[in-house]
């Protein structure tokens, strides 16, 4: 393999629709403030199970 020290970092914001994903203990939708705006907390196994979704979609993930 050729290691010619390149790295690469990405760096996304993905936007989502004004529901609410993700409630706390107190049934309030989970926010937090990023980039001087408020903005929704999703879960990390919400975009999971997307993935996994389309994986079985195109055949590429097989339960067994």
């Amino acid at each position: 393999m050729n290691d010619s020290g390149i790295k690469i970092e990405v760096h996304l914001i993905q936007n989502f629709a004004p529901s609410n994903l993700n409630r706390d203990d107190t049934g309030q939708p989970k926010s937090t403030t990023f980039g001087d705006f408020r903005r929704a907390r999703i879960p990390s196994q919400c975009s999971k199970k997307s993935v996994r979704d389309l994986w079985r979609k195109n055949g590429q993930l097989t339960v067994g």
